[in-house]
C-alpha cells in the first residue's frame, strides 16, 4: 500500500515538472527576456571599462574636391597601329613626372618619326638651297644692273614659301601624333611601361587632374569654422595648408569651403582629411561607443558584474568624441560593460 502511494506521488511530481518545463519553453519562444533581468553566461563576456577622467577630443572632417575633373590621354589600338605603320614612330623619353604641373598645349608624350624627320630635312635643305641661289642672283644684279633676275628670284621665293608650308604641315602632323595637354592641371598617373619607352594602346597612358581647387565639407555643431582661418590637412603627398573661404557662386552657404593657401602647388586631390585636437574635457565619464545600445527609444549599456551576470542600465549620452560616448547620467566610472 505504501509502495503504491509513493509511485502515485512520484508520477504526480513528474507530471508537474513536465508541465512547468513546457510552459517555460513556450514563454521563451514568444517573448524576449527583458534586459532588466540578470543573466548568467558560462562563457567569458567581452567587456570594456567605463572611464572617468580627462578626455581630449579630436576633430575630423573629410574634405571633398568640389569640381574635380580628369583628362585621360592615350591611343586606340587601331589609331596607334596606323600611326606606327605610316610614320615609323619611336617614342621620346618622358619629360613629365607624376605631380608635375602642366599647361594647355604642353607636350605630355612625344615621338620621333623617321618619315617625318626626312621630310623636315628635305624641306629645310630646299629652303637653304633656294636662299643661296637668291643671294647669288642678287649679287649678280648688283654687279651688272643690266641683267634682270627678278623672275628667277620670284620663283625661288615661291619655292621657299612652299617648303615652309610643308614644314608647317609636318609639325602639325607631329602635334597630332603627340599627346598634348588640353587643359591646365597636374599629372596624376603615368603608365609604368612608358618609363621603358613602350606604349600600350587601348589604355589610359597619362591622367591629368584639374580643378578650381575648392574643397568642401558639411557644417557641424561640433566646431565652428570662420572665414580666413587656416588649417593643415593631411594627404598622401604631405600636408596642405588650407584657408576657409566664401562659398563659390551657386553653392550652398550651409557648407564650409576651403582653398589651398599655396596656389602654385594646387594639386587636386579628390579627398583631404582635416584633423586637429579640441580643448581638453575635464573630469568626464565616457565609454566605448560600441558598448551603447539603442532600442525602443531606450539607450542603455549592459553592466557586467564579477559573477559575469549583466544588467541593462539606462544612460543619458553626451557628445560622441571619436570612438567614445560621454555619459551624462547612469554611470559613474569604473564599471565594466559588455561589448557586442
Amino acid at each position: 500500500m505504501e509502495f503504491k502511494l509513493r509511485r502515485k506521488l512520484s508520477g504526480l511530481i513528474m507530471g508537474l515538472m513536465l508541465v512547468g518545463l513546457t510552459g517555460c519553453g513556450e514563454g521563451l519562444q514568444g517573448e524576449l527576456v527583458s534586459p532588466q533581468v540578470p543573466m548568467h553566461y558560462a562563457t567569458t563576456l567581452k567587456t570594456t571599462d567605463v572611464v572617468r577622467g580627462n578626455l581630449t577630443p579630436e576633430f575630423q572632417a573629410k574634405l571633398t574636391l568640389l569640381d574635380f575633373e580628369q583628362d585621360r590621354y592615350g591611343y586606340t589600338v587601331e589609331e596607334y597601329d596606323r600611326l606606327m605603320n605610316e610614320y615609323e614612330l619611336e617614342m621620346v623619353p618622358l619629360s613629365v613626372e607624376v605631380g608635375d604641373k602642366v599647361k594647355a598645349g604642353d607636350v605630355l608624350l612625344s615621338f620621333h618619326s623617321k618619315a617625318l624627320d626626312e621630310q623636315l630635312k628635305e624641306n629645310e635643305k630646299a629652303i637653304g638651297d633656294a636662299q643661296l641661289k637668291i643671294d647669288h642672283l642678287k649679287r649678280l644684279a648688283a654687279l651688272d644692273p643690266a641683267e634682270d633676275h627678278t623672275a628667277e628670284i620670284a620663283e625661288l621665293e615661291r619655292e621657299i614659301q612652299v617648303a615652309r608650308l610643308r614644314i608647317s604641315d609636318v609639325k602639325d602632323t607631329y602635334d597630332s601624333l603627340n599627346l598634348v595637354a588640353k587643359n591646365d592641371g597636374y599629372v596624376s598617373v603615368i603608365d609604368s611601361m612608358l618609363r621603358t619607352n613602350y606604349v600600350i594602346p587601348g589604355i589610359d597612358l597619362i591622367l591629368v587632374d584639374r580643378s578650381a581647387g575648392v574643397y568642401v565639407t558639411d557644417s557641424t555643431s561640433e566646431y565652428t569654422f570662420r572665414k580666413g582661418e587656416k588649417y593643415t590637412a593631411e594627404t598622401e603627398l604631405g600636408p596642405v595648408e588650407l584657408e576657409v573661404v566664401d562659398p563659390p557662386e551657386g553653392n550652398p552657404g550651409t557648407k564650409v569651403y576651403f582653398r589651398p593657401v599655396n596656389t602654385d602647388d594646387n594639386r587636386p586631390m579628390k579627398e583631404l582629411w582635416l584633423k586637429f585636437q579640441l580643448p581638453e574635457m575635464k573630469d568626464v565619464c565616457y565609454v566605448n561607443a560600441l558598448a551603447v545600445f539603442k532600442k525602443d527609444e531606450r539607450t542603455f549599456v549592459y553592466v557586467v558584474y564579477e559573477d559575469e551576470t549583466k544588467r541593462a542600465v539606462d544612460v543619458e549620452l553626451g557628445e560622441k568624441v571619436g570612438t567614445q560616448y560621454i555619459i551624462k547620467k547612469g554611470l559613474e566610472g569604473g564599471e565594466k560593460v559588455e561589448l557586442p
